[in-house]
């Protein structure tokens, strides 16, 4: 898995109440998201301010990938976008 790339991948389960979920990546690996909103590329909203966007099951992500924070040898996905 390279971390200097982005990845595609589905969203596979969200818990809105404890911030976290899985997506299928493109490269046949399970990985955890800790956030599960983000920013949305080109999404103004009212004041000029960012948009979010939460994500949901069966939602087509591009992601970037890096080291665990929770487990070491593991890995997990980041800024998320949408596809």
């Amino acid at each position: 898995m390279a971390l200097d790339l982005i990845h595609k991948g589905i969203v596979t389960y969200v818990s809105r109440e404890k911030k976290f979920g899985f997506l299928d990546a493109d490269f046949g690996k399970e990985i955890f998201f800790f956030a599960i909103i983000s920013s949305m590329k080109g999404f103004s909203g009212e004041g000029g301010k960012i948009g979010i966007r939460i994500f949901m099951k069966g939602d087509e992500v591009w992601f970037k990938l890096r080291e665990s924070t929770r487990e070491e040898g593991k890995f997990e996905a980041f800024d998320l976008q949408s596809h």
